[in-house]
């Protein structure tokens, strides 16, 4: 039988690959069949009375000020350990951990910019006095040398503060956000560096920063160490290369920075490349989210709470971007997805509000399935700051659309570094990992050989 032959709908280009849905096996099978009876011309064939059908579906309809809602809540809660210089103090190791206090300024700040929680303004400003004060001093002033998450968040959040505070505030953190970059960053090749380029396209956007040279080191950037990792594979997915098998959480992480910073307007050299690969990756990786919304599993902090929603951010950055392009279609399977992405996360929201670090509902002091990087106060920022993203990206009227997921009708498989495989037949889904961890990474074995969801 030949491919031309099929009927349409057998089969499915992406990317330039053939992927061969279920429909085509099931005419491959008669077809075989079919041969092997010819010589004896059966009066017919078999009737077939089995079939796959989608679950019943319909619209979340999730509106953007429930990520607003949900701001609010773990911003009352992790307000509570603010220190008297604005820094957020992690309540069970007793330190300032990573990004955590520009995190929680930015969430603030989105706040008060949306008329919310104006009883915490002063805390709001505390908080970016105390990380632009850090900047301002450089990478060894920053909590565990994580300056590259810091530059995005400050520098999104001062236009946000700009009509509640005053002048003299604003211009004092605009000067110290003027550091030059090589002296804020660690200038790691991974997705951190996805993080910087996101923040220092922001502080020239903002007119923080010489915008000239910060598109000479955004494009360096990304002609040197991040195009590499999007493009050593067909289906664009982006290679962390910090565990074995590679890490997907990361790959939404990556993948989500520089489709913001896309949709924020970057117009470096690079821009319309960026864009395609963003693109062409994002719409690969709608295949293996699952039917409930989660993330894939597999590698260096799977199974952490805000894989869901870093993921949900990404979607929501491409739902906005694919429907000024007019495709309302695939804008309206990008808004499904985050939607799916969201409700997904809030299954492990705690009753004060906050969110359980890894997807159980484990006291955090037992530290559950945590890395040695994973902490209280540094992953509930990570859920405020992407849901105030989701809450200020989710501008349009997007009608959703089934999302690949929940329709099925297909079978994926990704390069040996990401060792994943999926099927998806009526909404019902699988995922397989090919190759199982071998050896520790950041304390813990990540990825478990064979079928995971």
């Amino acid at each position: 039988m030949k491919l031309s032959s099929l009927p349409f709908g057998c089969r499915k280009k992406l990317r330039g690959k053939l992927i061969l849905s279920p429909i085509f096996f099931l005419f491959t099978l008669i077809s075989f069949k079919s041969q092997a009876q010819e010589a004896l011309n059966p009066a017919s064939l078999p009737e077939i009375k089995y079939h796959l059908t989608a679950k019943p579906w319909e619209p979340l309809n999730i509106s953007r000020t429930k990520y607003l809602d949900k701001v609010e809540e773990i911003v009352r809660q992790i307000v509570k350990y603010q220190n008297s210089s604005g820094a957020i103090i992690d309540p069970y190791t007793k330190t300032e951990i990573q990004y955590s206090t520009p995190y929680f300024a930015n969430a603030v700040g989105t706040l008060i910019f949306s008329g919310r929680a104006l009883d915490l303004l002063a805390n709001g400003i505390a908080a970016m006095n105390s990380a632009t004060q850090d900047i301002a001093l450089g990478s060894r002033s920053i909590p565990d040398d994580h300056g590259e998450f810091f530059l995005a968040p400050l520098a999104s959040a001062i236009p946000l503060y700009s009509s509640h505070v005053a002048d003299n505030f604003i211009s004092l953190w605009q000067k110290r956000l003027s550091r030059p970059i090589a002296s804020i960053i660690r200038n790691r090749d991974h997705n951190w560096r996805t993080y910087a380029m996101k923040g220092e396209w922001l502080r020239a956007r903002n007119g923080y920063v010489d915008k000239n040279k910060a598109f000479a080191w955004i494009e360096n950037s990304w002609k040197t160490s991040q195009k590499s990792r999007f493009q050593s594979n067909s289906l664009n997915i982006y290679h962390d290369e910090t565990s074995d098998p590679d890490a997907w959480p990361y790959e939404s992480a990556a993948r989500g920075n520089l489709s913001a910073m896309i949709a924020e307007g970057y117009s470096g050299a690079s821009a319309s490349e960026i864009s395609k690969v963003m693109q062409d990756a994002s719409q690969n990786t709608l295949l293996l989210q699952d039917p409930t919304g989660q993330g894939i599993a597999g590698g260096r902090s799977g199974n952490h709470t805000w894989n869901d929603i870093v993921l949900a951010n990404s979607y929501e950055t491409m739902a906005e971007l694919m429907n000024q392009k007019g495709d309302t279609r695939l804008a309206g399977q990008y808004r499904r997805a985050a939607a799916l992405g969201f409700n997904s996360a809030l299954r492990f929201q705690r009753d004060d509000g906050t969110f359980s670090v890894t997807k159980n509902h484990f006291d955090p002091k037992l530290e559950v399935r945590y890395a040695g990087y994973s902490h209280f106060t540094n992953y509930n920022g990570y859920m405020m700051f992407h849901m105030a993203e989701n809450f200020l990206r989710h501008k349009s009227s997007i009608a959703e659309q089934p999302a690949p997921n929940e329709i099925g009708g297909y079978t994926i498989v990704t390069d040996k570094i990401m060792a994943t495989a999926g099927a998806n037949a009526g909404g019902m889904a699988l995922q397989a990992t090919l190759r199982g961890s071998s050896k520790v990474a950041y304390d813990l074995y990540w990825s478990t050989l064979g079928v995971v969801r």
